[in-house]
């Protein structure tokens, strides 16, 4: 042990400060940060299902291989490099031969070797036998390296023309879970590192279920890029791939290949896409994807993605030059735009268009794409003070059915405004607050117009711990500019609805013994309303002498609802009403204050006939709503439940309800079911499964049913196998595209994955995640 500290004495004072400028160690950050892309703990999330059917660790326990991941505050090469040595001799040629369990440590950073030489004339370190590197995130192995640590002495050599080279190397990267081989490592001044004789794969030690073995691969980080010449991908030792070239990111972007995409379906045939991706700049790329379908034809996929300091969005085109299918052209085009100008600034831009209605069936792949009648356009700009906030909107659609009248189709709001306070204080705890909204609505052939509504209101909250009382009044002042309305109708009506209310609630709680400490709370909420009738049927009236509405429908009762001011949505219809809505609600609370179960039941009650309705319904007379009742579980672990149901007291029957269940015990498990159901409307369930079969073999199905039509509408069958390093995921999918036609789809999709490399197929891991498509 003396001789060990005192060889350690000798060599450091003599030779600190050239060894305190050792630069080939910082060129290992090149490895270091590859692989230290995210935050440890990030990572080691992310990557704990992907390796998860990998047996042992990732670095063979008997290597020892213990980084230490506390970050460093300055950077490597200005930290204090360290040696130490069994023994150490100083020749007259300023020779350091340093031998028996030599260490130098700079940083995270460890080199280990049995013999070590150092020449200082020339700066040059060399190290023989059992040579071992580690950091954070990379641990080599070799048989001997030479480190050219810069010094200025001496003749140069060809030798001094590398940083580093380390012989017969074998390399770790456990974070990317990476692993690889080289007959000979390379490290430059300008930051390059060549492999000769490399090969990579993710596969555990003695396990290459793939391989990809290259004769020279060069990684360049300032390029940001890795190049391999002669590169052969082998699956299970049989060639499957070889290239004479391949350029890939270090990290982050780059332009090139990637991972084709591989199906069929009953309607459009096989399909084979290869993306091509292309890093325009640091804030810019782009995606151009050609796609074959076996029965249509070629089409050309673009998506353009930026990303700027005060704005981001992307543009999204797909064309189909002569369908032989449709006999036409076909397109589809999205545009979505984000930006933050200024403090207090937002703006959001959404554009879609379609060439034709059958568009969105035949590729949108989706129950709802497919009955969709319409496109939305939509631009918002907000701005938020500190009271008050500013909107002006445009919406705008595209209608995919030509056959639709005018009646049937949504105005275009074309623009709207808004301008809200916030609540703000008033004398004696008075609380006073503003909403005003213009709005000039838009159709072709039909009535349109401008409308303006102010919409005041004064409060007065008492709030207690034990409850709150809210008296509240207000009003809605609607003006009307109208075009195309009928001539015995008035062009400019008003209306001015005033409105009060009473909200009040009481709140009680107490402690249970159930096992563990409970807190259930009992709260019992009242809310009385009142607004007279205004006769609003005259407000818009047609050419053709009919009575509609801009923007206006009816609510569907729900809790919320019932607090609510105005059994409408939109403001051509402001509900009379002299009605009390009553709730009482409980909940459970664990003594981490999570909420474990909670029940509401709810009805309101009508004290008059409500005269107010939307063109073509009668006058509601019955004196009280259906009864509500709203149930939320998660008890047990790993379990939630839901559910509403509407109680139909005057006809004895269920109204509407929904049942929702959901077990998820592990990523990789989930059961849910899910039923809705509405009087002669809705009758549906919902089933979704994701379980492992057995150690390595999952099963996904899903199933949506329709009890009213006796059909399925959807169902997907889908299996995956996983191996340390790879999976295979195959799913069949059979979904009803036009209900009312009853005409199906069908499609098979499959995805080979090389974990911590490529997926060859459909991106289809979300189904066996989330038991959905995207």
């Amino acid at each position: 042990m003396q001789n060990r500290c005192y060889s350690q004495t000798v060599y450091y004072r003599r030779a600190k400060r050239h060894l305190a400028s050792v630069c080939t160690l910082a060129l290992f950050t090149l490895l270091i940060e590859n692989g230290n892309a995210q935050p440890l703990a990030t990572a080691q999330i992310e990557n704990q299902r992907l390796w998860l059917y990998c047996p042992g660790e990732f670095i063979p326990p008997q290597l020892n291989y213990q980084p230490q991941f506390t970050p460093s505050p300055q950077p490597l090469d200005e930290q204090e490099t360290n040696i130490t040595a069994d023994k150490a001799v100083v020749t007259e040629m300023e020779v350091f031969e340093l031998s028996g369990d030599v260490q130098v440590t700079k940083g995270n950073v460890v080199i280990n070797a049995q013999e070590m030489e150092y020449q200082r004339s020339r700066d040059v370190l060399s190290a023989e036998g059992d040579l071992r590197l580690e950091a954070d995130n990379v641990l080599i192995l070799g048989d001997s390296a030479r480190l050219n640590l810069g010094g200025s002495g001496g003749a140069p050599d060809s030798s001094q023309l590398d940083q580093a080279q380390i012989e017969n190397a074998q390399i770790w990267l456990p974070l990317n879970h990476l692993r690889g081989e080289a007959r000979q490592v390379r490290l430059t001044a300008e930051q390059r590192i060549y492999l000769t004789g490399a090969s990579v794969t993710s596969c555990m030690l003695g396990s290459n279920d793939w391989l990809i073995k290259a004769s020279e691969l060069q990684l360049d980080k300032q390029a940001n890029e890795a190049v391999a010449w002669h590169a052969r991908l082998k699956v299970f030792n049989v060639p499957i791939l070889y290239s004479p070239y391949l350029s890939f990111p270090i990290s982050g972007r780059k332009s090139g290949l990637l991972a084709p995409d591989v199906g069929t379906s009953n309607t459009s045939g096989w399909e084979i896409a290869v993306p091509f991706y292309w890093n325009i700049a640091p804030h810019r790329d782009a995606t151009i994807t050609p796609r074959y379908f076996e029965k249509r034809g070629t089409q050309l996929q673009t998506e353009i993605r930026y990303l700027n300091p005060s704005n981001q969005g992307k543009l999204y085109f797909e064309y189909l030059a002569g369908d032989n299918l449709y006999n036409q052209d076909r397109s589809f085009v999205y545009f979505q735009h984000h930006a933050e100008p200024a403090a207090g600034w937002r703006a959001d831009l959404e554009y879609r268009t379609a060439s034709d209605k059958d568009y969105l069936n035949d590729f949108g792949g989706d129950l709802a794409l497919a009955n969709l009648d319409y496109l939305e356009r939509r631009l918002n700009i907000n701005y938020q003070a500190r009271r008050w906030r500013a909107r002006a909107s445009a919406l705008d659609y595209q209608t995919l059915d030509k056959n639709l009248s005018p009646a049937s189709q949504p105005y275009s709001l074309l623009p709207k405004v808004r301008f809200d306070t916030s609540l703000l204080p008033v004398d004696h705890g008075l609380q006073f607050q503003f909403n005003s909204e213009l709005t000039n609505f838009d159709r072709d052939k039909s009535l349109t117009g401008q409308r303006l509504d102010l919409y005041p209101q004064l409060q007065w909250p008492l709030r207690k711990v034990y409850g709150f009382l809210i008296p509240r009044f207000s009003a809605h002042h609607t003006r009307y500019q109208l075009q195309n309305n009928s001539p015995d109708s008035e062009q400019n009506p008003v209306r001015t609805v005033p409105i009060a209310s009473l909200d009040s609630g009481l709140f009680f709680e107490r402690n249970l013994h159930w096992g563990s400490a409970v807190l259930q709370t009992l709260e019992p909420r009242l809310f009385y309303l009142y607004v007279p009738y205004r006769d609003q049927s005259e407000l818009l009236v047609n050419e053709t002498g009919r009575e509609q509405v801009f923007d206006t429908a009816a609510t569907q009762l729900s809790l919320s609802q019932m607090f609510r001011e105005n059994r409408f949505s939109g403001l051509d219809r402001i509900g009379d009403a002299n009605q009390l809505s009553a709730t009482l609600s409980s909940r459970f609370y664990n003594q981490q204050g999570k909420e474990l179960f909670s029940a509401s039941v709810g009805q309101v009650y009508y004290f008059a006939d409500r005269q107010v309705t939307l063109p073509g319904q009668a006058v509601e007379t019955q004196t009280q709503s259906d009864v509500l009742v709203e149930l939320r579980s998660q008890w047990a672990r790993h379990t939630y439940t839901s559910a509403q149901f509407l109680w139909d007291e005057l006809h004895s029957r269920a109204g509407r309800g929904s049942l929702n269940f959901r077990y998820k015990p592990h990523q990789d498990k989930m059961l849910a079911l899910g039923y809705r159901y509405e009087h002669e409307a809705i009758d549906q369930g919902d089933a979704t499964l994701i379980w492992p079969i057995q150690k390595r073999w999952r099963l996904m199905a899903r199933w949506h049913y329709s009890f009213k039509d006796e059909q399925t509408l959807e169902n997907i069958e889908g299996l995956q196998y996983d191996s340390c390093c790879w999976a295979l995921r195959m799913v069949h999918r059979r979904y009803i595209a036009q209900i009312e036609e009853g005409e199906y789809q069908e499609s098979f999709y499959f995805q080979f994955e090389l974990k911590g490399l490529a997926n060859v197929g459909n991106d289809i891991n979300r189904l066996f995640t989330e038991g959905r498509l995207e």
